[in-house]
C-alpha cells in the first residue's frame, strides 16, 4: 500500500471495469461545476437579507422583487434608480451566466468557461457593490460602506465561479516544469 512513499492500490479490486480507464479531465470537471451552480441558482440558497425584511432571500426572490414589488421598491428607485435597477437585473445576468458556461462546456468542450467564469464574477462583484445601498448593514459585515459581503449562498456560487477559472488553466502547459515527486 505505501511503495516508496506513496499511497497506491489497485482500483480494480473496488471497482470492477471491463477494462476501460477512465480519468476525470478539466473538461469533465468543468462540466460537473457548471452542473452544480446551475443547481444551486435554482436553489433558494440565501444571497442577502434586504434592510426592510427579516429573512434571507435569494437570487430568484429578488426577480420575483423586481417584478411584483416589496414595500421599498420605490423609495430604492428614488434613491438610487441605477443601483437598485442593477441590484435587481444582476441575478439574471448572473443566471444567464451560469447557463452559457454549462452549454458550453457541455457542447464546445470548455472552450469559453474562462471568459464567462470571469464576467459572472464580475456580476457577482457589482452585485455585492450596489447591494450596499439595499441590504441590511446590520445582517452583513460591510467594507468601507460601499460594498457588502452576502450571504452564504452567494459566496457558495462565487466559489464555483472561481473554481471554474481554476479549471480552465491548461494545465498541460506546465508540463515541462519539474515537481517535486514528478521524475
Amino acid at each position: 500500500m505505501f511503495r516508496d512513499g506513496k499511497l497506491s492500490f489497485d482500483i480494480k479490486q473496488f471497482f470492477p471495469t471491463n477494462g476501460r480507464q477512465y480519468t476525470f479531465t478539466p473538461v469533465a470537471a468543468s462540466r460537473a461545476v457548471s452542473v452544480i451552480m446551475v443547481v444551486g441558482l435554482m436553489l433558494p440558497l440565501p444571497w442577502f437579507t434586504l434592510a426592510d425584511g427579516g429573512q434571507s432571500i435569494a437570487g430568484t426572490r429578488l426577480l420575483s422583487y423586481a417584478l411584483d414589488g416589496f414595500s421599498s421598491l420605490s423609495y430604492i428607485f428614488s434613491v438610487s434608480p441605477v443601483n437598485a435597477f442593477l441590484f435587481f437585473s444582476l441575478p439574471i445576468v448572473i443566471a444567464v451566466l451560469s447557463l452559457m458556461t454549462l452549454a458550453d462546456s457541455i457542447m464546445n468542450k470548455a472552450v469559453n468557461v474562462r471568459g464567462l467564469s470571469v464576467l459572472n464574477i464580475i456580476a457577482m462583484l457589482l452585485l455585492m457593490y450596489v447591494a450596499a445601498l439595499i441590504a441590511d448593514p446590520t445582517q452583513h459585515a460591510v467594507l468601507g460602506v460601499l460594498f457588502v459581503l452576502p450571504k452564504w449562498g452567494l459566496w457558495f456560487l462565487f466559489l464555483l465561479a472561481v473554481a471554474l477559472v481554476l479549471l480552465s488553466v491548461k494545465w498541460t502547459n506546465l508540463g515541462h516544469l519539474r515537481l517535486p515527486g514528478n521524475r
